[in-house]
């Protein structure tokens, strides 16, 4: 009786061992989601943006970061440098 009782309970642990696993793995995925969508997505905006306006094509808007960090930082000052664009811009069509 007792090696059936020492397998059940390997068998339960092992069952324990393996929900846990995957639910350590589910956790990490979402974490990964999470880190993709609050750090990678607006660092390819921005590029993105930067991209379209090293190209030419000036008809780019400004860039929104909601988070308060340096990613935010970088898109506040080249928001604030396109905006300095324009206005030098509109400056020369008026000077003619």
């Amino acid at each position: 009786m007792r090696n059936k009782e020492g397998t059940k309970s390997t068998n339960v642990a092992t069952i324990v061992g393996v929900v846990l696993v995957i639910i350590l793995i589910a956790v990490i995925v979402g974490i990964i989601f999470y880190m993709r969508r609050s750090i990678v997505r607006p660092i390819e905006l921005l590029n993105q943006s930067i991209q379209q306006v090293a190209a030419g094509d000036l008809s780019t808007e400004d860039v929104a970061v909601r988070s308060k960090d340096e990613i935010s930082t970088l898109s506040t000052a080249f928001n604030a440098q396109w905006g300095f664009n324009e206005l030098q811009k509109q400056r020369k069509i008026y000077k003619k």
